[in-house]
C-alpha cells in the first residue's frame, strides 16, 4: 500500500475547472493582455498546453500530443482527459514512483500531480483574470494548492523566474486569488 497521500482528486478538479476556462475562451480574446507580465491570452493558453505533456502519467506512459493546430481548449481536453483516465486506473503505488519536475527536481508522483495543480491553478486564476471570468477555483482544491505551494516555494525567488516574490493579497480574498498573490501576481 503507498504510503503517499492520494493527491489525484485535487488534481482532476483543476484540471476540469481550468478546462471550462478555455472553453470559453473566444478568439478575439487571444491577444488581451494577461496578469502574468508580457504574456498575451494566446501566450498563456499556448503555455497551458504545452505544459500538459509534462504531466506524468503512472509507469513510462506520456501524454499525446494534440496535432498541430488543436484550438486550445481541445489539446487542453484530450490531454487532461488522458491523464485523468491514466491515473483513474492506477493503484496507489504508482503515487509512490518518481518523476521530475521543472526546473529539476525528483519527486513522487503524488506531489507531481500537485505541482502540475499548482501550475494550472495560477494560470488558470490568470486566465480567468484575463477575461474578465470568475477567478476562484473549487475552494478544497484551491486550499490545497496554497498550502502546497506556502510549503514548497521558498518566500525569496530568483529574478526572473516563473514566479515573483508573494504580494499581499485584497482583503477577503479567496484561497486561488492568495494562491496567485503568493506567487507573485
Amino acid at each position: 500500500m503507498s504510503a503517499y497521500r492520494d493527491t489525484r482528486p485535487v488534481f482532476f478538479t483543476t484540471l476540469d475547472w481550468v478546462s471550462g476556462l478555455l472553453t470559453r475562451l473566444a478568439t478575439d480574446q487571444l491577444a488581451w493582455p494577461t496578469p502574468d507580465k508580457g504574456w498575451t491570452v494566446a501566450d498563456l493558453a499556448d503555455h497551458i498546453v504545452a505544459v500538459t505533456r509534462m504531466i506524468p502519467l503512472p509507469g513510462a506512459d506520456k501524454i499525446a500530443s494534440a496535432p498541430a493546430g488543436t484550438p486550445h481548449a481541445r489539446a487542453f481536453t484530450l490531454a487532461s482527459g488522458q491523464a485523468k483516465a491514466a491515473w483513474s486506473l492506477a493503484g496507489p503505488d504508482a503515487l509512490a514512483e518518481s518523476t521530475r519536475v521543472p526546473p529539476d527536481r525528483s519527486v513522487s508522483k503524488a506531489e507531481a500531480l500537485e505541482f502540475f495543480a499548482q501550475e494550472f491553478m495560477v494560470h488558470g486564476w490568470d486566465l480567468a483574470t484575463a477575461l474578465n471570468q470568475p477567478a476562484e477555483a473549487p475552494a478544497e482544491a484551491a486550499q490545497q494548492i496554497l498550502a502546497y505551494a506556502k510549503a514548497n516555494m521558498p518566500d525569496k525567488r530568483p529574478q526572473g523566474g516563473p514566479f515573483g516574490p508573494p504580494v499581499e493579497p485584497p482583503l477577503g480574498a479567496g484561497p486561488t486569488r492568495q494562491l496567485a498573490a503568493y506567487l507573485g501576481r
